[in-house]
């Protein structure tokens, strides 16, 4: 008996994160009425899912697909109940026609599997904002105005990984080298209505959208603009320190900053300015064109995804003061952070020695000379 096997392949900042925070926390509700959900959570997703596609932190797909563990990731797929199975990760944006087809052929090897594509897309209205903030968060340092002149010009890595991210038609295109393109479902994210996503996806797989809980806070919040400007401006600072992304400027930074260290949501808004309109609205019915030639599965008004001039507002100079005062905010929330987190482990450490202690053995001290090296300080914090 065919069962339906749906990846939603993001893109992401479409609502993703909260889509995927409800899946998580509603699989067994999911299972109920006949959904299953193999590699729900991240680390599964990376380890057993897209390790064997070639996948690696920050750098996307550079290695080649491991087509043994990538056998295996099918099985467990084949082996998860339900009559419709759901995989939802943005990474999958990513792949290029060869991982697709070999993931697709794989998957379509067995006849009881029947592959669909989720596309969620917004308009690049609320795209680039929310991108350019991801990408601080990755180290950059590129001031706003420059990153929306490379993105249109498609000059530079930062360009290529928005367009390979965020072009919702050219991710249809890829897919529908190795899938029918009616398989392909693309859904218009309307941004002022905040549940349809999950409504839109729930009729896509086919479950009541009810099922999943929504999230009771705010997923993966975007900053403010000020907010984004102190954290380009420390990444300028930095320099040369923590620059390995992954096992430095990841656990450093990025990772105290979920914290919600930098405030969210500042009192200025990150937007499109009017400057940016006219080839942001070209790009968008190109795409939209483009999907429309293709013959994929539209669940919604792909006029959602054309900007107009109420999404283009003109952003005020940057406040020197209000720089400051958020910076101060930040490093005294970072001081508190680190306490917390300190002594967190101070008393994690206490109960495995306490433990051991009543078992008999011992606790092998922590820390070691081994691993990343000690980054280095600048000349009025050095040794």
């Amino acid at each position: 008996m065919t069962r339906q096997l749906f990846l939603h392949i993001g893109a992401s900042k479409t609502g993703t994160s909260s889509l995927q925070v409800g899946v998580i926390s509603s699989r067994e509700a999911l299972g109920h009425v006949g959904v299953g959900v193999p590699f729900a959570r991240r680390p599964v997703k990376v380890q057993k899912f897209l390790r064997p596609l070639g996948w690696e932190f920050v750098e996307g797909f550079p290695h080649p697909v491991d087509g043994k563990a990538l056998d295996g990731a099918v099985r467990r797929i084949r082996r998860t109940d339900g009559q419709l199975l759901l995989l939802t990760n943005e990474d999958l944006a990513e792949l290029d026609e060869a991982r697709i087809g070999e993931l697709a052929g794989r998957i379509a090897q067995n006849s009881e599997l029947e592959c669909h594509v989720v596309i969620t897309a917004r308009d690049w209205a609320r795209q680039l904002p929310s991108e350019y903030q991801q990408q601080l968060k990755r180290r950059m340092t590129t001031d706003y105005d420059s990153y929306l002149g490379q993105v249109r010009d498609r000059e530079g890595e930062d360009a290529r990984q928005f367009h390979l991210r965020q072009d919702f038609a050219r991710m249809a295109q890829r897919w529908a080298t190795a899938i029918p393109a009616e398989r392909i479902h693309v859904i218009p994210v309307d941004s002022r209505d905040h549940d349809a996503i999950f409504r839109e996806f729930g009729a896509v797989v086919g479950y009541p959208h009810e099922t999943v809980k929504r999230p009771s806070r705010m997923v993966n919040q975007s900053f403010g603009m000020v907010e984004a400007e102190v954290l380009r401006r420390f990444n300028l600072s930095l320099a040369d320190r923590l620059d390995d992304i992954r096992y430095e400027y990841n656990p450093g930074v990025r990772q105290i900053l979920r914290k919600r260290v930098l405030s969210r949501e500042g009192h200025v808004r990150l937007t499109l300015p009017p400057a940016h309109l006219a080839w942001v609205q070209e790009e968008s019915r190109r795409q939209i064109r483009d999907l429309q030639e293709l013959g994929v599965d539209v669940r919604g008004d792909l006029e959602l995804l054309v900007p107009t001039a109420e999404n283009a507002k003109a952003l005020p100079p940057i406040d020197e003061i209000e720089i400051a005062r958020v910076a101060v905010e930040t490093f005294a929330n970072f001081a508190v952070q680190s306490f917390h987190d300190n002594h967190r482990k101070q008393q994690r450490r206490k109960k495995r020695r306490a433990g051991a202690a009543r078992a008999g053995t011992t606790v092998p001290v922590s820390g070691s000379r081994t691993g990343p090296r000690r980054p280095r300080l600048g000349r009025r914090g050095g040794r």
